[in-house]
């Protein structure tokens, strides 16, 4: 699209083809080159008609506000919806100091997985590198808290599961329906893992359902709950379902 061929005086673009057809190597490749911001609404047609479905752009470019608005931001917009999945870099203009020059710095490391879920680890627990305008790198969230009900008979059990919440501390509370008093409800809880009857790292173990665990992660965590009804109910024998009330939230300093 710059008018002037394919070659370029750089082998960035070459290099990112390569990674592609070493990944991918039964795909078709679709080799680009732009020069300028108009270049890139002209390709971003061209993909369009060419029914293109996975676009790779290895470049920067200063757009809009810097967050996510802009005139390229809009037209990547309206290739997602279409269908197309775009992997761009995330910019190349941090920089660290080195001596009398300033160079390109990017996040380096070896691979870490300690949950062996195959998934890379950028911190330890942290499995997307995520950012955003306002994000907070030492892990917030915007987990509003969990509220559920429902009822078990003997033998019945149900599971629960928050969102990956950051490190901190968290409180669960199962409690009766009021509008169905009695029963007995037991909660299970495990971290980063269903629990089950055999294995689960809290459990209260309180004659009833009213039973409250708390949870203080020491890196970010899925929090995972099992209720399990057993035969214990007002009347004695009862044979009906024992009804819970469960919550969950953030314990606040």
């Amino acid at each position: 699209f710059t008018g002037n061929g394919i070659d370029t005086e750089h082998k960035h673009g070459t290099g990112c083809a390569e990674i592609v057809y070493d990944m991918a190597p039964g795909a078709d490749l679709y080799l680009i080159k732009i020069g300028d911001e108009a270049d890139i609404y002209n390709a971003h047609a061209y993909c369009e008609t060419e029914g293109i479905r996975i676009v790779s752009i290895s470049l920067g470019t200063f757009d809009g506000p810097g967050d996510g608005t802009g005139n390229i931001c809009s037209a990547i917009d309206d290739a997602k919806d279409a269908g197309c999945l775009i992997v761009a870099s995330a910019g190349n203009e941090a920089v660290q100091d080195s001596g009398s020059t300033n160079i390109g710095f990017h996040w380096k490391g070896a691979f870490t997985d300690s949950n062996s879920n195959d998934i890379h680890e950028f911190l330890t627990g942290e499995e997307d590198n995520v950012y955003y305008p306002g994000y907070d790198p030492n892990g917030g969230s915007d987990w509003t808290g969990l509220e559920e009900s429902g009822a078990l008979g003997m033998g019945e059990s149900v599971q629960y599961a928050t969102e990956q919440l950051p490190a901190g501390s968290y409180l669960f509370t199962m409690s009766e329906d009021p509008e169905q008093p009695g029963g007995d409800v037991d909660m299970y809880v495990a971290i980063g893992r269903k629990p089950t009857l055999d294995d689960w790292d809290h459990r209260p173990y309180q004659n009833g359902s009213n039973e409250q665990v708390t949870v203080t992660l020491e890196q970010p965590a899925t929090v995972y709950l099992m209720l399990h009804g057993y035969p214990y109910a007002y009347p004695w024998g009862s044979s009906e379902p024992s009804a819970y009330l469960l919550t969950g939230k953030t314990i606040t300093d």
